[in-house]
């Protein structure tokens, strides 16, 4: 970019609802290497794979970003990420802000941020 952001960052875009192993350029980003990482996620309903959930506790994410339109999956996959069970070291969640994106509707969107502990 014109901004010289693309020095700094990387975009990857993922099917986050993968089974089994990541997808290549996903795994490369998160496997570990040094390197600070701050991931955004933005899953469909469904939220994320119990694959994606255990791929970013393995890692060596710092920050994690969640965006979700599901209060229920949300729940679930925080469980997972912020909980004692599970490889990898669990996230803390830092913040949650409901964010009301369509107001006639009875869904709510919802941006949480999480550090590790």
């Amino acid at each position: 970019a014109a901004n010289g952001v693309g020095a700094l960052c990387r975009f990857e875009a993922a099917d986050l609802a993968f089974s089994g192993r990541p997808p290549a350029g996903l795994a490369a980003a998160l496997a570990p290497g040094g390197v600070d990482l701050a991931v955004v996620v933005d899953p469909p309903r469904a939220g994320l794979s119990g694959a994606m959930r255990g791929a970013l506790r393995r890692s060596t994410c710092s920050v994690l970003v969640y965006v979700s339109c599901d209060a229920q999956t949300l729940g679930r996959d925080l469980a997972a990420l912020c909980g004692a069970e599970g490889a990898g070291t669990a996230f803390r969640l830092a913040r949650a802000t409901p964010v009301d994106l369509t107001p006639h509707a009875a869904r709510v969107e919802t941006v949480c941020v999480l550090s590790r502990a």
